[in-house]
């Protein structure tokens, strides 16, 4: 007569351990993606900082260049001032062009994993749901075996 709470305990057991380690597999996974995203989200602010800071040094030699220009004897200083400025806009081009596609593989990714978050979701429910169905197949069977069990016992109407 023990035998059904022993029963009803190892289902619980097993629902309880199949639904943890669902739950971990998940958590998981997530977290090794938001490593990722938040590894990606340093690299997007790392260029957004290079570009800052190429564009306020060509900010300061465009200044530069204004104090000089029109100045006698400064000529060679402003073509070489001219030449630097050159070099910082393609910089700073190349800077922009680099921080504009890692954004945008960050967005393609993110969307990307949207679609995936969804797709496991659906998939995480629909296992739970079959698991809660097979544990009450698996509950059903062990009442089903206790109903004969009660049905014997004598009660006081038998006699």
């Amino acid at each position: 007569q023990l035998a059904c709470p022993i029963q009803l305990s190892d289902l619980v057991l097993d629902q309880s351990e199949a639904e943890t380690l669902n739950l971990i597999e998940n958590l998981s996974y997530y977290n090794g993606v938001a490593g990722a995203m938040l590894e990606v989200v340093g690299k997007i602010q790392a260029r957004r900082l290079t570009h800052e800071a190429i564009l306020s040094d060509l900010n300061k030699k465009r200044e530069e260049r204004k104090k000089l220009v029109g100045q006698p004897g400064k000529e060679s200083k402003v073509k070489k001032i001219d030449t630097e400025i050159s070099e910082v806009e393609a910089k700073t081009e190349a800077a922009r062009a680099d921080a504009a596609t890692i954004e945008r593989t960050f967005t393609d990714e993110m969307r990307r994993f949207n679609w995936l978050k969804q797709s496991d979701f659906k998939a995480i429910i629909a296992s739970f749901v079959k698991l809660q169905i097979e544990v009450a197949e698996r509950t059903r069977t062990v009442w089903a075996s206790v109903l004969p069990v009660v049905e014997s016992i004598p009660t006081w109407s038998d006699s």
